[in-house]
């Protein structure tokens, strides 16, 4: 069984953020929100124990609950949410008998989510730039 405090160093270790400062910037959010779904997917902890580490009530945690899949689809930070889960899986995978399987599974597959993640950084740097372009802020012939 893996726990809270488990979890939140895979999520810490993998947006490289601290979830429980105040900061509000997208990508903490982004980091406390997978924080408390993976909290409230692979633990038994009430909301209020989850917030208590890092320092927010149950209502926040709740929040985020509901605000998570709209956070994963529009994330900048496109398969952060993918790592995290396959570090979480991986830890858990640990108390099963096929344990070697699984693991170099994981290491193919967080490989992948890597380069996957490069791809669409560049991808929605192209979007954003030409979109930029498009709404007409930059003269073209510049």
């Amino acid at each position: 069984m893996i726990t809270k405090e488990q979890i939140r160093e895979i999520v810490e270790g993998v947006f490289q953020v601290d979830i429980s400062s105040k900061c509000r910037q997208r990508r903490y959010v982004n980091a406390r929100f997978a924080y408390c779904h993976f909290c409230r997917e692979y633990t038994l902890e009430s909301l209020a124990n989850v917030g208590n580490l890092i320092d927010r009530d149950h209502a926040t945690v709740l929040h985020a609950l509901k605000q998570y899949h709209i956070a994963k689809r529009y994330d900048g930070y496109l398969n952060y949410h993918n790592l995290v889960q396959a570090r979480i899986r991986l830890i858990t995978a640990k108390y099963s008998p096929n344990y070697s399987a699984i693991k170099q599974n994981d290491e193919k597959w967080r490989a992948h989510l890597t380069r996957q993640n490069e791809i669409l950084k560049k991808q929605l740097h192209y979007l954003r730039k030409r979109l930029y372009y498009d709404t007409g802020r930059i003269s073209k012939t510049v």
